[in-house]
């Protein structure tokens, strides 16, 4: 609270009624008394020492009004309110969503339920939700359709050269299957990995390998990362479930809820 500069502080008060009522004194004790003998009107000193109770008075009740008028303000302001999850402040609508050839789609194109996922194959709530996901795409089957669009976060060191081996895959036609081999082993992910999953897939590893190297796919992925910023994504996994945002590692339960309503 800032300070009241109108009032004095009490030292310099009480020095003051000090001074006055000497003063008085000593007028008193060289000339008589100060008060006419036949009234009752109050020597000066005392009309001083009243005004000055007087002036100390309103100065107290005013520095009150202020301290109740502060307390009351802050009371009333309302609380900051607790951060919230990361939201999708520019969330498309169903109508917004736009399939590209380039989309890696599981399911139907024609489904009622379009779900975009924006992911990152190091992530670990990434990985974390694939469960909930894979029991969405079992439980509603072909009304549900999966597209998988990339998000690599710049901490995470492997997340990008998987996103670009994942795509390199799907020129071949294994997209999910190696999507799937990257989350089963997020901790081991590096070229090694991605060159011997590939020949497990049975891919042509020549061709993977200069697909791989020349990084053939960097600006897909930089389309995919743009269009989740554009979306609103400030974080992975972040879905789009008919253009509803389902942020984090979410139990199929916050899955079913937004899908049963829309199926509704």
């Amino acid at each position: 609270m800032e300070e009241n500069k109108g009032s004095a502080p009490p030292e310099q008060s009480t020095h003051r009624d000090a001074h006055v009522h000497h003063e008085a004194h000593s007028h008193h004790s060289g000339h008589g008394s100060m008060m006419d003998s036949g009234k009752n009107t109050p020597m000066p000193w005392m009309m001083v020492s009243i005004l000055l109770a007087v002036l100390l008075v309103a100065s107290l009740y005013m520095n009150y009004s202020l301290v109740k008028s502060v307390v009351s303000g802050g009371a009333a302001a309302p609380a900051p309110s607790a951060p919230n999850a990361p939201s999708a402040p520019n969330a498309p609508t169903i109508a917004d969503i736009k399939l590209t050839a380039t989309d890696h789609i599981k399911g139907s194109k024609d489904a009622e339920i379009l779900i975009v996922e924006y992911s990152d194959f190091q992530c670990p709530f990434c990985g974390r939700a694939l469960p909930s996901v894979e029991q969405v795409m079992k439980t509603y089957g072909d009304k549900v359709a999966l597209v998988y669009r990339h998000f690599p976060l710049s901490f995470h060191p492997n997340a990008r050269p998987a996103a670009l081996a994942s795509e390199c895959a799907g020129e071949q036609g294994k997209f999910w299957e190696f999507h799937d081999a990257m989350f089963a082993n997020q901790e081991g992910l590096s070229d090694a990995f991605y060159t011997q999953t590939a020949t497990k897939l049975g891919l042509n590893v020549d061709k993977f390998t200069t697909c791989y190297t020349s990084q053939k796919y960097a600006s897909k992925i930089d389309a995919d990362e743009a269009q989740g910023q554009v979306d609103g994504v400030q974080g992975t996994p972040a879905f789009f479930i008919n253009g509803q945002l389902v942020s984090g590692a979410q139990p199929f339960s916050a899955f079913k809820a937004v899908i049963d309503a829309e199926l509704a």
